[in-house]
C-alpha cells in the first residue's frame, strides 16, 4: 500500500467511525525523551480498537504506539526520526 493509498484508507476508516475518543492519559519517557500519552476509543461497524500513541513534548510528533483491535489483535510500533532525508525533487 503506498503512503497515499494508506492515507485515503484512513481517512475513509474516520468519517465511517461511529464513535472516536481520545483523551491525555498521563507524562512518560520514550528513550528519555518527554513525552505526553494519549489513550484512544474508535468504533467501526463491528470493529474496535483501543489505542495508546506517545507524542513528544518537544517536536510533537509520535514516538510510539500500542493498539488492541477487537480485544485480540496487539499491535506495537516504535517511529524513530533519524536520518531522514527528503526524496529527490523531478
Amino acid at each position: 500500500m503506498t503512503p497515499k493509498q494508506w492515507h485515503e484508507q484512513e481517512k475513509e476508516n474516520i468519517s465511517d467511525a461511529k464513535a472516536i475518543h481520545c483523551e491525555y492519559e498521563r507524562d512518560e519517557a520514550v528513550d528519555g525523551e518527554a513525552t505526553a500519552v494519549y489513550k484512544t476509543h474508535t468504533e467501526n461497524g463491528d470493529d474496535s480498537s483501543e489505542s495508546e500513541i506517545w507524542v513528544s513534548k518537544r517536536s510533537g510528533l509520535p514516538l510510539r504506539m500500542a493498539i488492541v483491535v477487537n480485544g485480540t489483535t496487539h499491535k506495537s510500533i516504535r517511529i524513530e526520526y533519524a536520518n531522514i532525508k527528503a526524496p529527490p525533487l523531478g
